[in-house]
């Protein structure tokens, strides 16, 4: 994507008449809930705004210590991001509606001008009821200009141009009082719109359940999946790359497992394999899967979140390389004050991956990747269309390999990153 895809007069028209938008009515006598929301017939419209200013103490995902000669030092940086947007809804029952929102961010570095850039971003959702039929889902669209880190980092750190596309839908049928049965479609696409040492990945992946209730409150559930990924290089340095097929099988439980906790959880197998038309012999690599997604409600001031997710996923830099990741998270929420406009928020998580052998001119690409992140966060809820937060994070990341000309050639090093964010969202 162009960094100046959009002329500097519309974006300053734009910037200008939605903070124009989110300017807090009170002060002419009116509430502002009143100015920010629109009704006409069966649309709901909603302007929005989110600014925010963040220091990154390491922007360019640097090593602590660099090793003599790299000039990957560490560099911080004060990042502003103002990101006016629109929220459509079509339909007045948020439970048979369908929704679309636009947001546009900017985004301007105050020591590195140079990396200043544009985002754009765009949903689209549907929940509606014919019948016994319910159909279900979203579609995500981003176009986004940021550094990457983790295990996506480059070779060169400096903003990468991307296409992220993401769709989920779910139709549903509900047989009888007690079963259902559902198809569901889950699409993912990262696109690099540059020349950059990842590869560019798409998944398509069908699933096919049936759940049975064995009370109002709690659904048994069994499905299958099975989807197929395309991979296509995005530099001629690059090798060709076989594509990849995935097949599961879970059993789960969803709904409110006490009056205090409620999710879904889902266990099962998955296996992954890569096609052999381009001679390359590469096993498959199966594993248990686990999904789960659990709130704990202590009481109205106090609530936790857990989820665990166990999959087998296709590597981004090396070629015809599967991995198996685990991510836990968890959070905290209290409620400060007898007002309930200020929260505190504590999360964590731990992120491991575990990638296939994969040799290639001798060289094993092998690797074991750890991120650990921490974060507390203070909110206050000025009402019901205004909030701001602050918030501390903490990113540390680790890449284990066999072979140290692995690590060199894929641009991944380990880092420390120390992130202080302060936000306001109209």
């Amino acid at each position: 994507m162009d960094r100046t895809q959009f002329p500097l007069p519309l974006q300053t028209a734009l910037l200008t008449a939605l903070a124009a938008a989110a300017v807090p009515a009170r002060v002419l006598g009116v509430e502002a809930d009143r100015v920010l929301s629109f009704n006409p017939g069966k649309f709901l419209i909603q302007p929005q705004f989110d600014a925010a200013a963040q220091f990154n103490g390491n922007l360019l995902y640097s090593p602590p210590e660099p090793e003599p000669g790299n000039t990957n030092a560490v560099v911080s940086d004060l990042m502003w991001t103002l990101s006016p947007g629109l929220e459509l809804q079509y339909g007045r029952n948020p439970e048979h509606a369908i929704t679309a929102s636009f947001y546009f961010d900017q985004l301007l570095y105050t020591e590195n001008p140079g990396f200043n850039a544009q985002q754009e971003r765009a949903t689209l959702g549907a929940r509606l009821e014919f019948g016994r039929f319910k159909f279900q889902g979203n579609t995500s669209l981003q176009w986004l200009d940021t550094i990457l880190g983790g295990n996506t980092q480059t070779l060169e750190r400096t903003p990468i141009s991307r296409f992220v596309w993401l769709d989920n839908y779910r139709l549903t049928y509900d047989a009888t009082m007690k079963t259902d049965v559902y198809l569901a479609v889950d699409h993912n696409l990262s696109d690099f719109l540059q020349t950059v040492n990842l590869y560019d990945t798409g998944t398509v992946r069908g699933i096919l359940g049936a759940t049975y209730k064995p009370s109002e409150k709690i659904g048994v559930f069994v499905e299958g999946d099975g989807g197929y990924t395309t991979i296509e290089p995005n530099a001629p340095f690059q090798l060709p790359v076989s594509p990849s097929y995935v097949f599961g099988g879970f059993v789960g439980a969803r709904g409110n497992f006490t009056p205090r906790l409620d999710g879904s959880v889902k266990i099962g197998y998955e296996a992954r394999s890569f096609a052999e038309d381009l001679g390359v012999d590469v096993a498959s690599v199966g594993s248990p899967a686990v999904v789960a997604t659990l709130n704990y409600t202590q009481n109205v001031r106090r609530f936790f979140n857990f989820t665990y997710d166990r999959r087998v996923g296709v590597a981004s830099q090396v070629p015809d390389q599967s991995y198996i990741f685990d991510i836990i998270s968890v959070s905290a929420t209290q409620a400060l004050g007898t007002t309930g406009r200020w929260m505190v928020q504590v999360r964590g998580g731990v992120s491991l991956g575990n990638y296939s052998d994969r040799f290639i001119g001798g060289i094993n690409y092998a690797r074991e990747d750890q991120t650990y992140t921490a974060a507390v966060a203070l909110i206050y809820q000025a009402n019901a269309w205004l909030t701001a937060s602050a918030v501390y994070s903490f990113e540390k990341f680790t890449a284990l390999f066999p072979d140290p000309v692995a690590e060199r050639t894929t641009g991944l090093n380990d880092y420390n990153a120390n992130r202080f964010t302060l936000q306001v969202s109209v």
